[in-house]
């Protein structure tokens, strides 16, 4: 049978190869400095803006890392409707998936040479056939509780365990993600 096969695989995976807890601190604890520029088309002021620069967990979402960038750069931006003024990021052309924590992106698109991370806001022209609609906070809170029962389900089976948290530990676990 796979599953049991899978599921003994997994826990022989635990006992050979056992995660260090200073390696398990230094991947939670872990960031990556980011230089973020304004698009030029968004640009709509005489001298265009410093850059901003932010230090973002790897273990978190960009968005939640980007409040006061947001605050910064719309100063330098016309004057549009928040419905139009949705922000997104790019690193060298490639639209930034909200989704996937910081870390993850990084790690799949730059390299150590690459810091500080340099990526580009984007006040308009969100780019809907390439990135899923962003909602806000709460958006990024539900996926974040999504991917944890997935996971959970991947690799015990069954969401059970996620899906027994407490509310408290929930919220316990995303204060960690967004701190």
């Amino acid at each position: 049978d796979s599953q049991a096969a899978l599921a003994r695989a997994w826990r022989d995976a635990e006992h050979i190869l056992p995660l260090d807890e200073v390696v398990r601190k230094e991947v939670w604890e872990g960031s990556i400095p980011i230089r973020l520029s304004l698009a030029p088309q968004d640009i709509s002021t005489f001298d265009p803006p410093l850059p901003f620069y932010v230090q973002a967990p790897r273990m978190s979402y960009l968005p939640l890392a980007l409040g006061p960038a947001r605050a910064y750069f719309q100063s330098y931006a016309p004057s549009l409707n928040s419905a139009e003024r949705e922000m997104w990021l790019d690193y060298k052309g490639t639209p930034l998936k909200w989704h996937l924590p910081t870390g993850v992106l990084f790690d799949l698109l730059a390299t150590p040479e690459d810091l500080p991370w340099a990526l580009t806001v984007h006040l308009s022209g969100y780019p809907e056939k390439q990135l899923l609609p962003y909602v806000g906070e709460g958006g990024v809170k539900s996926h974040f509780r999504q991917t944890l029962k997935q996971g959970a389900c991947l690799r015990h089976g069954t969401s059970k365990r996620v899906n027994h948290l407490s509310v408290s530990q929930m919220e316990q676990m995303w204060t960690a993600i967004v701190s």
